[in-house]
């Protein structure tokens, strides 16, 4: 309803009715349990799993670590259009295909992000990582679109490239050709300085050496 009234504004609204449920909760102390009935009634209800996701502790601190990037990411359906706005459908698509080196499955399984491959995405994600996804994943996006109106270049070709430079910038930020001997404490602890966001995907001179 907070939805349609906002999409709306020039419409009065005055004299609409809606049906509401309410449940009483006694055991405040558990905040799992809210969540729970929300699953349990909309479940078996065409409810967008994205939305039944939105409230979920790893949602509301991508939301919060996002802003403390610059970004803005949307947990829930918006119809906002901007640069630094991240869908968290689009968070979705690029983190299947980038950090989970799964981008034939990002491509045409958008429909289950949040059911089936919801744990295989977001468990363990970091805001940082999915800002550094979201950017390589439009980049490629971007050019995919371009490349396919010019030559019409198959789209799994770079899709493919989001995963090869990301591998490339981590190559080079490491000063290592194998990534396999760089332990998870270690590539964690880079993110959370956010020296690769201002070395490579905030460095305009870079992206046009490396990337143009």
């Amino acid at each position: 309803m907070h939805q349609i009234v906002k999409e709306n504004p020039n419409l009065d609204f005055s004299q609409t009715y809606l049906l509401v449920r309410l449940y009483e909760v006694e055991d405040t102390e558990n905040p799992g349990i809210i969540q729970d009935i929300i699953y349990a009634t909309n479940s078996q209800n065409p409810v967008d799993f994205r939305d039944l996701k939105s409230n979920d502790e790893c949602q509301r601190i991508l939301e919060i670590g996002a802003h403390d990037l610059g970004y803005v990411y949307k947990r829930k359906r918006d119809n906002t259009l901007n640069i630094n706005v991240i869908p968290s459908t689009v968070a979705a698509e690029a983190v299947f295909a980038v950090w989970r080196e799964s981008p034939h499955l990002a491509k045409y399984r958008r429909n289950e992000f949040f059911d089936k491959y919801y744990s295989l995405i977001f468990d363990g994600l970091n805001a940082a990582q999915m800002v550094v996804a979201v950017l390589i994943f439009r980049y490629c996006d971007n050019n995919r679109k371009k490349e396919s109106e010019l030559d019409g270049i198959k789209e799994h070709r770079l899709y493919s490239k989001a995963e090869q430079t990301m591998a490339d910038i981590l190559k080079d930020y490491f000063n290592n050709a194998n990534l396999s001997e760089i332990d998870g404490r270690t590539m964690s602890a880079a993110f959370r300085r956010f020296d690769i966001m201002e070395r490579y995907l905030k460095n305009e001179t870079w992206w046009e050496e490396n990337m143009g």
